[in-house]
Formats: C-alpha cells, sequence, structure tokens
C-alpha cells in the first residue's frame, strides 16, 4: 500500500476556495476528522483576510472575501479522512505560515514556521509516502497525494510556535 506525492507548489493563489464546509464531501469521503484536543480551529489577527492573497476565497460571502484562518497545534495533530469505499482519489492541502514580520504581511519572511507532515494509511497507521518538510511557506504551499483508502495526516510542529493547516481539496 502507497500513497503518491502528486506534486508541491509554493505560491500564492488567487482562486482557491474556502474549505470550511465540511458538510459538502465528495461522496466517497464519509468524514473528515480532527480531535479538538489536538487542533484548534481559528482566525489569525493581522491584516484584513478579504485583502490578503494568502487567504482562500469564501463563496459564501457576496464579494468573495478572502477567509484567514487554520488548524494548529503547538506539537501535534492528526486529520483523518475515512472512505465510504476505496477508489483512486487526490487530496490537496494548502498551507500557510500565517505569522509574518510586525502583524503585517509585507510578501516575505515569516517566523521560521517548519513542520513534518506524515501521511499514513488510516486503518494500519503504516506510513504510506515520505514524510514532508514544509518550510518558508509564507505565501501558500499546495502538496497533492494520490490514494485509494481513508488517511491519516499528522502534522508535527519541529520549528517555530504551531504546525498548520488551512485547507484540504478533492479531486
Amino acid at each position: 500500500i502507497s500513497a503518491c506525492l502528486v506534486g508541491s507548489e509554493m505560491c500564492i493563489r488567487d482562486s482557491a476556495e474556502y474549505g470550511g464546509d465540511l458538510t459538502k464531501l465528495p461522496a466517497f469521503v464519509s468524514t473528515v476528522e480532527t480531535t479538538w484536543n489536538e487542533a484548534i480551529k481559528g482566525g489569525f489577527p493581522g491584516p484584513s483576510p478579504a485583502r490578503d492573497p494568502r487567504g482562500l476565497l469564501d463563496p459564501r460571502s457576496p464579494n468573495l472575501d478572502r477567509s484567514i484562518g487554520a488548524y494548529y497545534n503547538s506539537v501535534t495533530f492528526v486529520i483523518d479522512v475515512s472512505l465510504k469505499f476505496e477508489r483512486n482519489y487526490s487530496v490537496a492541502l494548502y498551507m500557510v505560515d500565517w505569522d509574518y514580520p510586525n502583524g503585517i504581511w509585507e510578501g516575505g519572511g515569516g517566523k521560521g514556521r517548519r513542520q513534518i507532515l506524515r501521511v499514513m494509511d488510516l486503518e494500519s497507521l503504516n506510513v504510506v509516502t515520505p514524510s514532508q518538510v514544509i518550510e518558508d511557506f509564507w505565501g501558500g504551499v499546495y502538496l497533492v497525494f494520490s490514494y485509494n483508502r481513508s488517511i491519516r495526516f499528522r502534522f508535527s510542529t519541529i520549528g517555530g510556535d504551531n504546525a498548520v493547516v488551512s485547507g484540504l481539496f478533492w479531486d
């Protein structure tokens, strides 16, 4: 059993949409869960989310404003994706280092957030793809994985204040 890292891209996206409504999951996904004692869902102080190009477009907003938020923890948290049935799929994780100098985003530099992502089969908890170290991602980074079973994403802090993820996208 193995997953495949399809690709990664570090950039600022203008078209990604907010993924906060977990009631609109693909038909093949039964649940996406994280435990509240491990992860905190929250927004971040700083510039107006509506203007920060790293924020995801919020289709619920009449002006398609941007949304700034993430799941985060100072040590480790997991996100479990349970499938209704086995099938090939891709999932993209969007991560942004929201901590920027002087509390405002000036197009560069963060506070040195570094995190490691381990991708595991949810049933066996075996690691299914090489661990990914994510750093220097103040402008945002997407990691896209292909798999065919339920999966666990384990985020661990290795530098900076905490580990974060801001969006999950399906194909």
